[in-house]
């Protein structure tokens, strides 16, 4: 929901919007799977976006059979990346300026992710990234995943800000569809899947770029924003 006063704070996912995670773990999948012969890895991965560890293994189960390695297989996956980036996965492009033009409005900035928590703060470490934000909210803290809006019904309540003073950043289906349910404004930056009419009805705006992102920001943040 867009509103008429300005932005008080801005709530990220991290997976696809700040790190391209989700495109490294997706090409190490398809290898893997590719292994072992098992079609269609790419679309089912993309439903696994933006949900919960246990979500992601009750989507393969469901896709491939309850006797799907997932835990094998999920350990395997994650050791590779681990050990292809140890020195930190690669972030989105734009994320830098964006979390550095917040700052200098005065913007409070906070993480929602379905990643546990101290993996999170790891991975932001890693990049330099994690001093920008004032608050993380993580996977383990909430019972229920994305689409469910809890996460960010959590983000908002702790920061103490209002909704309608908010804005939540995301990439995937289940991510926009729980911004959506939050009275917040709910913007969307495609990673893997760009969205269709029932996802775009549910964005508030849909940005090629966080580049873009910024730019739209320090324009609500400006008196002519509604000119």
């Amino acid at each position: 929901m867009v509103s008429q006063k300005k932005l008080e704070a801005v709530v990220f996912d991290m997976d696809g919007v700040i790190l391209d995670s989700e495109r490294a773990l997706m090409e190490i999948w398809e290898e893997v799977a590719e292994e072992i012969s098992l079609p269609g890895i790419r679309e089912v991965y993309i439903r696994c976006c933006g949900t919960t560890h246990e979500t992601t293994g009750q989507i393969l189960r469901d896709a491939y059979g309850p006797d799907f390695p997932f835990e094998e297989l999920d350990a395997k996956v994650y050791a590779l990346r681990d050990q292809r980036y140890r020195s930190g996965l690669p972030v989105k492009s734009g994320i830098r300026e964006l979390l550095e033009g917040l700052r200098e409005l005065g913007i409070r900035i906070a993480l929602a992710t379905s990643t546990e928590g101290d993996r999170a703060a790891r991975q932001l470490e890693a990049v330099g990234l994690l001093s920008y934000f004032d608050l993380v909210i993580s996977g383990e803290m909430v019972q229920r995943s994305k689409p469910d809006p809890e996460i960010f019904l959590l983000a908002i309540d702790q920061l103490d800000v209002p909704a309608d003073q908010t804005m939540i950043i995301e990439d995937s289906f289940n991510g926009i569809r729980a911004a959506g349910r939050t009275g917040a404004e709910a913007v969307m930056v495609p990673d893997l899947k760009q969205p269709d009419e029932e996802i775009r009805r549910l964005c508030d705006y849909v940005f090629p770029s966080l580049l873009e992102v910024l730019a739209h920001v320090r324009k609500r943040q400006s008196q002519d924003f509604h000119s």
